[in-house]
């Protein structure tokens, strides 16, 4: 009685305390605390206990399964106001076990909080069913997630564009050549977390392109026209991402990120081979080649956001979109990669999911005497299986 008194007093000093300020949960439990020192209150902890429990409201087992092999459920404990959530394992005998998943309610949760620095931490987690304590372990969110699969290019439109002093033409890799399209590449993406709120976030993956067309028309490329010949043309991409990732609002079902990184390009594109060429002078067979190739590696400096999305708990719909825009030196560029996924998970180590990627990089070059122009747009689906723990 004593104790439901002290907390109705505490809970109506936070009320007041509210009314000057919008404040968060954590702050109210520390104004609760430094309050309690302050006064010496007695019974503090069992004060403090039921004044938390307010503030999160009851917990809730969410998910909750189990394995009959090892005898342990497997889930989540989550407040009822949904501001408060812990994955959680622990062993219950296979004979109480069935009875106690058919009434979830007859279970008991206990929670003791403690405070380090003014910070909320859980000591302890107890299930207490018909007299017996079941202490919980409290797992904290993976830390590492590794996905794995391919990417299947569905559609590439690449454009090139080379002059010399002014004069020079345009070419469409996939339209003259009849480069393909439809791509299918290994791609690996790797999460490491920190703790809760940063993050770094690796992608590769490679894509090569090559395509030998004999010509029959004329048409120009640099200094040459060039006509009855065999022509081989590669555009070969290499990207490498790399980001670090700050969440800067999380409820239990939405997750906001902040995102900077560099978005590396390698790019090559090539056309060697053999044929008829002709300027103001001469006309006559000749290889095709070294000066004009373009191998270039772009660390673009990328800013973006990203949004995960809780569709249930084990099914998530996530969007995180890069973008850059910078001009350095002889060097200018944009891109804008934008990434829409579903992931679903198994359980808390395995699962599995689909994406689909849209990449637009633009890069201007001068090397030498010669300027270039390499439009390049990418899109296709992912299909992956998720590894964390």
């Amino acid at each position: 009685m004593k104790s439901l008194l002290i907390t109705t007093l505490l809970l109506s000093f936070l009320n007041l305390q509210m009314l000057s300020a919008d404040i968060n949960d954590e702050e109210k439990i520390k104004i609760l605390t430094n309050y309690l020192v302050e006064k010496e209150a007695k019974e503090v902890i069992t004060a403090r206990n039921e004044a938390i429990a307010t503030i999160y409201g009851k917990p809730e087992f969410k998910d909750l399964v189990y394995n009959d092999a090892s005898e342990m459920f497997f889930g989540s404990i989550v407040s009822e106001r949904g501001n408060f959530k812990k994955d959680i394992n622990f062993y219950m005998p296979k004979i109480r076990s069935i009875e106690f998943l058919k009434d979830l309610s007859q279970g008991k949760i206990e929670i003791e909080h403690a405070f380090d620095d003014n910070e909320l931490v859980i000591k302890s987690i107890e299930v207490i069913y018909k007299g017996v304590d079941y202490p919980l372990k409290v797992n904290e969110a993976n830390s590492f997630t590794l996905k794995v699969g391919g990417y299947f290019v569905t559609s590439q439109d690449t454009e090139i564009l080379t002059q010399i002093q002014g004069v020079g033409s345009s070419i469409n890799l996939q339209d003259f050549f009849n480069m393909k399209e439809e791509v299918n590449v290994f791609r690996l993406d790797i999460l490491y977390k920190f703790n809760p709120n940063h993050a770094i976030e690796f992608s590769y993956y490679t894509i090569n392109n090559s395509q030998t067309k004999t010509i029959l028309n004329e048409f120009n490329w640099d200094k040459y026209s060039i006509k009855n010949g065999t022509l081989n043309a590669t555009f070969n991409t290499d990207v490498y991402k790399l980001n670090y990732v700050y969440t800067a609002y999380k409820t239990n079902k939405i997750d906001l990120s902040l995102r900077a990184g560099l978005h590396i390009t390698g790019l090559k594109t090539s056309i060697t081979g053999e044929a008829l060429v002709s300027d103001a002078n001469t006309s006559k067979y000749v290889s095709i080649g070294s000066d004009s190739d373009l191998a270039l590696t772009a660390p673009l400096p990328v800013l973006g956001l990203g949004l995960s999305y809780e569709i249930i708990p084990s099914l998530h719909l996530n969007y995180t979109v890069d973008y850059f825009f910078l001009s350095f030196e002889d060097v200018k560029g944009k891109l804008v990669d934008s990434l829409l996924s579903l992931d679903y998970k198994y359980n808390r180590y395995f699962g599995a999911g689909l994406g689909l990627n849209s990449t637009h990089t633009s890069i201007k070059t001068d090397i030498q005497e010669v300027h270039y122009e390499l439009r390049n747009e990418v899109t296709g689906f992912m299909g992956y299986l998720i590894f964390s723990y």
